[in-house]
């Protein structure tokens, strides 16, 4: 199991470090998997998925603090009131997006890519929210 990380008190060498053990972990999981399936989905096989979506989560998670942390360099040069206009244009993109998302069938490709594009509207969000005072 993938203990539990603070992936934001965490150095961007440690980030990656973790990253690259929730990866590992990931693909272990993975080929657990493939070897408990005969067919039937036993016991094992659900064990392997559960440590699987668990290790899933906390790649992405941290994958969303580097991702996070870069967009905070491309904007930390931008003063407050620059800050504060990004910030409003991406909530409402995301907002937009999300609105969007509701109209639409949940299982489509086209789907994906707007729930990607809302997902990216969110994180510049979040890292023009860390760095304003």
């Amino acid at each position: 199991m993938m203990p539990d990380v603070d992936v934001q008190a965490l150095t961007d060498t440690a980030l990656w470090e973790h990253i690259t053990r929730c990866a590992r972990s990931q693909d272990m999981r993975a080929r657990q998997m493939a070897a408990a399936n005969n067919g039937e989905r036993g016991p094992t096989y659900r064990q392997a998925l559960a440590q699987w979506k668990q290790a899933r989560r906390a790649y992405l998670e941290a994958m969303d603090e580097y991702d996070c942390r870069t967009l905070m360099r491309r904007y930390e040069h931008l003063s407050p009131s620059e800050l504060d206009a990004r910030l409003v244009a991406w909530d409402r993109r995301a907002a937009r997006l999300a609105g969007h998302m509701r109209t639409m069938e949940t299982d489509g490709q086209a789907w994906r890519r707007v729930h990607t594009q809302w997902q990216w509207a969110c994180l510049h969000g979040e890292a023009i929210r860390r760095l304003r005072p």
